[in-house]
């Protein structure tokens, strides 16, 4: 008796970020957008976080990659740069990459062989599987940590700032006058 097994595939979008080849499933892409509105930048923000832009009456927090992925540190130019829309359970966001490569359906077995070494300065909980393919190394992204710490990141930097507006802030409320006069 013949066993077949079976392939399972996805679909997957390939991006260079920092001259690494990553891919994100295009489950989670909605557009692909060369920015022809502003991005409005956001005051006293995260370095990761490059604005916001409003697409068809939607807005999205635009966040770099590189700077989470990497933590370059150098200005990211969005001139001609893709930004990924991505919707996660009503969350918007747009990713901005270097460049987009390509859109290809991969085999989930470019995976299973674990033995190969590749050199990334990425995180390893943002990687969900490394592999390759035609002999390139490829490094599927984990999508959901990336946001999960990138929202992390904002909760402790927010959490800070309560924290020095309550030790470094003076208080308005006054102790109470002690009351000077006698009573008899």
């Amino acid at each position: 008796m013949i066993e077949a097994k079976k392939i399972e595939n996805f679909s997957a979008i390939e991006l260079i970020i920092e001259g690494e080849r990553v891919l994100i499933e295009t489950k989670y892409i909605k557009e692909i957008l060369i920015p022809e509105e502003e991005i409005i930048p956001v005051p006293f923000s995260r370095k990761s976080i490059i604005g916001i832009i409003d697409v068809r009456g939607e807005l999205y927090t635009i966040i770099s990659l590189s700077k989470i992925l990497f933590k370059a540190t150098k200005q990211d130019l969005i001139e001609n740069k893709p930004i990924l829309l991505v919707d996660l359970d009503g969350l918007k966001l747009g990713l901005l990459v270097d460049s987009v490569f390509d859109v290809h359906n991969y085999s989930k077995s470019i995976f299973e062989k674990k033995d190969l070494i590749h050199k990334t300065e990425i995180d390893p909980k943002f990687i969900k599987e490394m592999g390759f393919s035609n002999g390139d190394s490829l490094i599927l992204l984990e999508l959901n940590s990336i946001v999960q710490t990138f929202f992390l990141a904002l909760e402790e930097k927010s959490t800070a700032s309560i924290q020095s507006d309550i030790i470094l802030k003076p208080s308005n409320d006054k102790p109470p006058k002690k009351d000077t006069t006698q009573k008899k």
